[in-house]
């Protein structure tokens, strides 16, 4: 006879990866060894979001080049911390902290590629009217 598919598995999954066995903290290391990179990444951001809020202009998206910056030096710090104390809340909030860095530099980035067309419309839009203009002024 055929086994019960709505009966449990007799496999016992191994569930060291989720609650903070060997596994689970083996699997931060590499993320950890970036998170100079992540420093830097992040301190890069810092600088140029408090350079860009000297201007009013500058402030409407330096904020937002600050936080980037400050979630992503957050997440650094914690990744390394969180390994050496074997922190399995510091590596999530870490996680949490890398997400939202990388959701708000892909705002940017979708933001800045719409601005992008938009200019790139706009000047084959500006090409048109002169290239029209210039073929009545020929005649």
């Amino acid at each position: 006879m055929g086994e019960n598919p709505y009966e449990p598995s007799k496999v016992q999954p191994n569930f060291a990866a989720q609650d903070g066995g060997a596994d689970f903290f083996d699997s931060y290391r590499p993320i950890a060894a970036a998170s100079f990179w992540m420093k830097l990444v992040g301190t890069y951001w810092l600088i140029g979001g408090i350079l860009s809020c000297i201007t009013i202009v500058g402030a409407i998206y330096g904020w937002a080049f600050i936080w980037l910056g400050m979630k992503l030096n957050s997440a650094a710090s914690l990744y390394k911390q969180g390994l050496e104390s074997r922190s399995v809340q510091m590596l999530t909030t870490a996680n949490s902290d890398l997400a939202t860095a990388v959701t708000i530099a892909g705002v940017f980035i979708i933001i800045g590629l719409v601005i992008f067309a938009l200019y790139i419309l706009g000047f084959f839009l500006i090409l048109l009217l002169f290239a029209g203009t210039a073929s009545t002024l020929a005649n």
